[in-house]
């Protein structure tokens, strides 16, 4: 996905680029997801794509979905499948869960519903742990959101990027280094730790080795 250019897809020998001419709902390309039942969900600037391939002709279908349908935002700045199998769709001011059939929306609290969803994980206590930008990092009970920061003692209120590692411990990337929480307690990392930057977008755990990849 790009910023303003579409969507790029590589078929092993060429890049095939797809574009709102081509039924993406914008250029713009925030997110992306491959569903376990093969669709792509693409989130863009206005509005979420559902992408389907054909497995014989391989022809590629484009459906659009907007606040219309009842998104939360035209904005969908993160895709997430939980282990439920639902999806979930952050966005400005909320998520939007779809079971399949219908889109279902929750705000979050008055004093954020201007800030934008940028990282969603599911850790292995059952937990669904949402980061924003500028709102800071909420957890979700399927009801309601309720606001972590100060439990935990996180005063950074930007997280673009968590994941749970090996051992269960959350990593929670900010514009101030990045935070470990095992449960307990909150423990930092910055570029006094050997980081090159404090300004952390994105993060993941490899398979193989189970390091933790930080960007």
């Amino acid at each position: 996905g790009t910023n303003s250019n579409g969507l790029n897809r590589y078929n092993g020998e060429f890049f095939e680029v797809f574009r709102k001419e081509d039924g993406l709902s914008h250029n713009s390309v925030k997110s992306a997801l491959e569903d376990r039942s093969g669709n792509i969900w693409i989130g863009t600037d206005t509005g979420l794509t559902k992408i389907m391939v054909d497995p014989i002709s391989k022809k590629v279908s484009f459906t659009n979905f907007t606040t219309d349908h009842g998104l939360v935002s035209d904005l969908i700045s993160y895709i997430h499948q939980g282990k439920d199998g639902k999806l979930y769709f952050g966005g400005t001011g909320g998520l939007t869960i779809y079971d399949g059939h219908r889109f279902e929306t929750f705000m979050l609290d008055e004093p954020y519903q201007a800030r934008d969803i940028w990282s969603i994980v599911n850790t292995k206590d059952d937990q669904l742990w949402i980061g924003t930008y500028k709102g800071g990092i909420f957890t979700f009970d399927g009801e309601k959101f309720t606001r972590e920061n100060e439990r935990i003692g996180l005063h950074s209120d930007v997280c673009l990027s968590m994941v749970e590692d090996d051992r269960g411990n959350l990593w929670i990337g900010t514009f101030e280094g990045v935070f470990m929480y095992d449960g307990k307690s909150l423990v930092k990392f910055d570029e006094n730790e050997g980081l090159t930057s404090n300004l952390i977008y994105t993060m993941t755990v490899d398979n193989a080795n189970k390091n933790l990849w930080i960007g």
